[in-house]
């Protein structure tokens, strides 16, 4: 029977794809891993040098990331010999090595592997037969993954042999693919080592699902020394390999904003999938995402929505803000005029470091009064209430004997914000009016009644 769920195909390497997996259980329908098979250290290179295969240790993590918890085949396969001619050795790569040895068939072995330990997803090599992974660093040119790990300022990766064959199973995965999820993981050993499958790269981006770069959180040295997220995402293009959403750094630095009681709060939950959020007329030419979040299970979503904070109208007009981004400036702000803010207001940078976002909780608290079936006296009571909350709001940011010295005794600001909002009210008519006749024109096309 097939579990609800969308299809997600997980890359890369190492304990970060494992952990991907793990997290992956809680939301998916059907789990596929691809995973490098370059290592030529340790175990894992023993027994490829030994017996001609791919590396199998990071085939092995992932097995047990998506087996059965806690029994006995998934502890022994971690197991690992301390003494001995098996000292080093995992017992899981000894298995999926004896099964190979015995059907004469990686892929069959992993299989069976896979039915010993009750994995709930697929699990497949990056490629079918042992490869080299080559790196291109400072005009020279560096082989095996345990040196190219120890090699700096990388500008490329490659395999030798340069076009291996993967498995056929991994690239129906990703046609078939909801959702496409990258690292954490090394950035040139691990990640890219998978992308430098010309075949994989190929189905990468005719994949129909959204690809999602979850970011290591610190760089990697010196693999990836000095390397922001920004830098990492450019080695992705560089390789052909461009990516829908960025996660981890940016979830990371928001929440480094947020109180410590509501960022232990938040650790609760995990981040899902990101949808890219169209937003309304006050936003225009914006960006805005919804994030979701699962907490103990499937029953316990909190959905998260980024907005893009832009320059100020007043900057203009102001002395130079005293807050670094403009995230801030509006988290700030809101905190300072609101009786209660939500306990999720926070703020960060974009993967371009120039875009400024904030973060909240997405949801519709908001209340309207139908203010044209109001009689004189509701409609003066309302306007008191409006007047009163905007007034004590702006008395928290500021000095409010200066505000009302600045307003004065005079009307002047009251006819001001009047015809402010009648101007406003005409020009909300006259686009609406110029919406309609491009819908009704096909100039744009609309779905009515929705």
């Amino acid at each position: 029977m097939k579990v609800p769920g969308p299809a997600v195909v997980a890359l890369g390497g190492g304990h970060g794809l494992s952990a991907t997996l793990r997290a992956t259980r809680r939301y998916a329908g059907d789990i596929a891993a691809i995973v490098s098979v370059a290592d030529d250290g340790g175990s894992s290179g023993r027994l490829r040098s030994a017996f001609g295969i791919p590396a199998p240790g990071d085939l092995r993590k992932c097995l047990v990331a998506l087996a059965a918890d806690e029994s006995l085949w998934t502890r022994a396969f971690e197991h690992r010999f301390q003494s001995g001619e098996l000292e080093g050795h995992a017992f899981g790569n000894l298995v999926i090595a004896g099964l190979t040895d015995a059907t004469g068939d990686f892929d069959v072995a992993l299989a069976e592997a896979g039915r010993l330990l009750g994995t709930v997803g697929r699990v497949f090599p990056a490629t079918r037969e042992p490869v080299v992974l080559k790196a291109e660093a400072g005009g020279a040119s560096i082989e095996g993954q345990v040196a190219v790990s120890n090699t700096g300022r990388i500008s490329g990766i490659s395999l030798v042999p340069a076009d291996p064959e993967p498995p056929p199973g991994a690239v129906a995965a990703l046609a078939a693919a909801d959702q496409v999820v990258i690292g954490p993981g090394s950035l040139f050993t691990s990640v890219l080592a998978v992308v430098a499958v010309p075949a994989l790269r190929q189905a990468l981006a005719a994949t129909p699902g959204r690809k999602v770069y979850v970011c290591n959180l610190r760089p990697q040295i010196p693999e990836t020394a000095e390397f922001d997220v920004a830098a990492h995402v450019r080695a992705l293009g560089a390789h052909g390999l461009d990516v829908d959403v960025v996660l981890r750094e940016q979830f990371r630095a928001y929440r480094a904003t947020l109180q410590a009681d509501r960022r232990h709060l938040l650790e609760r939950f995990e981040v899902v999938d990101v949808a890219r959020k169209v937003v309304g007329v006050g936003s225009v030419g914006t960006r805005a995402f919804i994030i979701l979040l699962q907490g103990r299970d499937s029953e316990d979503p909190l959905f998260l929505q980024v907005k893009e904070a832009t320059t100020s109208v007043l900057e203009q007009h102001l002395p130079k803000s005293r807050f670094k981004q403009h995230g801030e400036r509006v988290v700030q702000g809101q905190r300072m005029m609101q009786a209660t803010s939500d306990i999720f207001l926070g703020w960060t940078r974009g993967v371009d470091a120039n875009r400024h976002f904030y973060w909240r909780q997405l949801r519709d608290m908001k209340g309207s009064a139908i203010v044209e079936l109001m009689n004189p006296t509701m409609l003066s009571f309302y306007a008191r209430t409006c007047a009163w909350t905007l007034a004590r709001a702006h008395a928290r940011s500021g000095d409010p004997v200066a505000l009302a010295n600045y307003l004065g005794q005079s009307d002047t600001f009251d006819r001001g914000l009047t015809d402010f909002s009648v101007r406003y009210a005409d020009q909300n008519e006259q686009d609406f009016e110029a919406f309609v006749g491009a819908v009704r024109s096909g100039r744009i096309e609309a779905v009515e009644g929705v």
